[in-house]
């Protein structure tokens, strides 16, 4: 389950510790991984929760406004506080994006390539001091949906399977594949091959193609959407539905979910649920049911 911290009141303890369900820590603001203070704070709440059960803190979400650690020095270090802060509260995973996002009317599909192979020079440096300082955490890299929910900027480096190839030489990294994100790419380019006869998407993909990486994927973050957007349609999407009220179908999502539980490699599982108020998290709940009815046995595993 997902919180924001800073607003421990997220967490209904209970519920989890009786369900032996994780928490997702999400940093909101980047300067919580800055000031000394913010940090000293951040790692004591992150203490206390674990405190009270053993590692149900499961994963960290870093921020994803602006954090621009490719090319900003002092969000490059609050990267590495992300890193030091899990190694001493025992967080084994943090959730990554590459948080490059460019509006629409800027955006250069030729720079893409370049700006992906900055990010594998970067990552193998972190990948090294993880290593270096014998840090046990997983930075999982998430892919992102093939345009903004508004429509109106791209965060485009990590998007298909072929973009995180170069993960799997490194030691430290891995993925998080959040279905939200590749179902709405699935159907964006879909729909982009409805338009007109004449007009095909560059790719031709499936919603199971990104099981061709599945040896990288560690981490999963469950939720559908609703609305596609494009560029200049005032078209908003909305992320965070429950799973069986979306776009993306049942089937396809229980086709991912099975194959990666059938591969027994016991990854964490985060149901990335939007709420009116998170401090009742009823369609949190919701969800936890749908599931327990079409997969039962998938609540071997963590949530």
């Amino acid at each position: 389950m997902p919180y924001r911290t800073g607003s421990p009141e997220q967490v209904p303890l209970e519920y989890l510790i009786s369900n032996n369900f994780k928490i997702e820590a999400n940093v909101f603001d980047i300067n919580q991984l800055l000031a000394e203070e913010s940090i000293h704070k951040l790692t004591k709440e992150l203490f206390d929760f674990q405190s009270l059960s053993r590692n149900i803190v499961g994963s960290l979400h870093f921020p994803t406004d602006n954090a621009d650690y490719l090319s900003d020095p002092e969000k490059y270090k609050a990267l590495i506080s992300a890193i030091n802060i899990c190694s001493e509260t025992g967080i084994s995973i943090i959730v990554l994006h590459s948080n490059y996002i460019i509006s629409s009317n800027l955006f250069n599909k030729n720079d893409i390539e370049n700006i992906r192979n900055g990010y594998s020079s970067l990552l193998s440096d972190i990948d090294l001091y993880i290593t270096k300082q014998n840090i046990k955490v997983l930075i999982c890299i998430e892919n992102m949906p093939i345009i903004g929910n508004d429509g109106i900027d791209f965060d485009s480096v990590f998007i298909f399977p072929e973009d995180f190839v170069f993960i799997k030489n490194l030691k430290n990294m891995a993925v998080t594949l959040d279905i939200c994100h590749w179902g709405f790419t699935c159907e964006f380019m879909k729909s982009i091959d409805n338009i007109h006869p004449y007009i095909e998407s560059k790719k031709s993909i499936k919603f199971n193609d990104m099981l061709k990486i599945s040896n990288i994927i560690k981490h999963l973050h469950l939720s559908s959407f609703k609305y596609l957007t494009f560029p200049h349609t005032m078209i908003n999407c909305e992320e965070g539905i429950i799973p069986n009220l979306g776009l993306i179908s049942e089937q396809e999502i229980l086709s991912v979910l099975k194959s990666m539980q059938d591969d027994e490699q016991n990854r964490l599982l985060t149901l990335e649920i939007k709420e009116i108020d998170y401090t009742n998290r009823i369609n949190f709940i919701k969800t936890v049911d749908w599931l327990k009815n079409i997969m039962p046995s998938l609540f071997s595993q963590n949530i």
